[in-house]
């Protein structure tokens, strides 16, 4: 192969290469929340962990206070990654009593009115003592 064959064939799989990356660079990413509620009537302590893939987005122990079913305790992980539509993360709960959960969260409302956010509740059976875990997600509304 001659040397202009040879450059012209590199410059072509650069630049067919390069396709996929600028398709990325371009594409919109909004900053996505989580937020933590405690509904239960004791105080927890809380392990979790946010991942994409192998990369770790959020990882940390939260202590919260006596919550209510009306006006639970709070925390709130602002902008802890940005994400595009579609990207889905990991996420695993769990307390220090034992109980724990794992989910999926599919950003969508990236470029809408409404945040991403995703959000887990510590809620408890009052009878039966049970501590579980409930978990929302934005809806999104109409565009920018």
């Amino acid at each position: 192969m001659n040397r202009r064959t040879a450059i012209s064939r590199i410059s072509s799989g650069i630049a067919v290469g390069s396709i996929g990356c600028l398709s990325v660079a371009f594409e919109e990413s909004d900053p996505v929340d989580f937020i933590l509620l405690n509904f239960t009537e004791s105080a927890q302590v809380v392990e979790v962990s946010i991942r994409d893939g192998d990369r770790v987005l959020l990882e940390n122990s939260y202590e919260m206070e006596v919550g209510t079913r009306v006006e639970p305790d709070e925390i709130k992980e602002s902008g802890f990654t940005e994400a595009s539509n579609g990207e889905v993360f990991d996420v695993t709960v769990s307390l220090a009593s034992g109980e724990m959960e794992e989910r999926e969260f599919r950003v969508e409302c990236i470029e809408q009115e409404t945040p991403d956010e995703f959000i887990a509740e510590i809620r408890e059976y009052g009878e039966r003592d049970y501590t579980y875990f409930e978990f929302q997600q934005s809806i999104c509304t109409s565009g920018r």
